[in-house]
């Protein structure tokens, strides 16, 4: 993550180093991206590079890292619009989520992350922020502004096993996608996008058949 001189810098100034980040990071895979050009497009020194930055992938997690709290935000908005209702909320967000990776701006930021693995970078980030930790703070965030009146649930700890089987569906759902495009040259968006909803099906209303009494 960021030194704390990046963030000693004017928002404008963060901004452009962030912008110049994000055009790399589209049109190259982690690999062949180059910090000579990102520090061109931001009109920075190398030397300050490096005082802001570990290195590439460093800024690259960074980076996917305000990916993230960018979708955690629109995540937020579609609970509030759906009055807390955690399962009608994932089965709307799938949808955007599915939308962006594969046709939104930062899809070809996606498709170079598969060609090249470039996704293992942001695994080591993610271990060394203890994912434990990392994921009862989402889960918490996003318990704020679920209503809990239409989940039989008994307390958070149950709240955030179900929340982790929900997330990594969503991860799952991506990652099919991505080596489906890579290995096929498009990805079938409405299929993954039902799987993922009769996944959700499947928690909501469970999968065993309840033996009747005589």
């Amino acid at each position: 993550m960021p030194k704390q001189t990046f963030f000693n810098l004017p928002a404008e100034k963060r901004q452009r180093l962030l912008d110049a980040a994000q055009v790399e990071f589209r049109t190259y895979s982690f690999s062949e991206a180059s910090i000579s050009h990102i520090i061109e497009r931001a009109n920075i020194s190398r030397g300050s590079f490096y005082q802001y930055f570990e290195d590439k992938a460093d800024l690259y997690a960074y980076y996917g890292q305000m990916m993230k709290k960018d979708y955690g935000a629109k995540l937020v908005k579609i609970l509030q619009a759906n009055q807390g209702d955690y399962f009608a909320s994932f089965r709307s967000y799938i949808d955007l989520i599915v939308d962006e990776v594969f046709q939104g701006d930062d899809a070809l930021f996606y498709a170079k992350m598969m060609e090249a693995r470039s996704f293992e970078v942001f695994h080591k980030f993610h271990q060394k922020k203890a994912p434990r930790l990392e994921d009862e703070r989402d889960a918490r965030f996003i318990y704020r502004f679920v209503d809990k009146s239409k989940l039989n649930l008994s307390d958070f700890e149950d709240f955030k096993m179900l929340n982790n089987l929900v997330v990594g569906g969503i991860f799952h759902t991506i990652m099919q996608g991505l080596v489906m495009k890579q290995a096929q040259g498009k990805a079938d968006l409405e299929r993954l996008k039902q799987n993922y909803k009769r996944m959700l099906d499947l928690l909501q209303y469970g999968a065993g058949k309840t033996e009747g009494k005589c």
